[in-house]
């Protein structure tokens, strides 16, 4: 049996991706990060799949880790910002408002 490379899985991924196959696209973008940690895109895309499944924990995590590999991606900084907000809103009691 033949492994699938790297490229081929991620282009497997995001086709999986664009027709609302979140499950399956998260879990063949985290095959391709396994295979290859430096995959920024991969990293990325994770994300995004991670947080439309609701996971938005899990999907800071990736976030991060894109941003120590590009770390003046502008998009990934702002998916951070956002996935850390929606995660914040699920904790119990919801976000916290501080005013003057």
């Amino acid at each position: 049996m033949r492994l699938k490379s790297d490229t081929a899985l991620f282009e497997q991924a995001i086709a999986h991706h664009r027709v609302g196959k979140l499950r399956e696209a998260a879990r063949l973008y985290q095959e391709v990060v396994r295979l290859r940690p430096d995959h920024a895109a991969a990293h990325a895309n994770l994300g995004v799949a991670l947080k439309d499944r609701g996971n938005s924990d899990d999907a800071v995590t990736f976030y991060r880790r894109l941003l120590q590999l590009k770390p003046d991606l502008y998009e990934a900084q702002s998916n951070l910002l956002y996935a850390n907000n929606l995660f914040t809103a699920q904790l119990p009691g919801g976000p916290t408002c501080w005013r003057t």
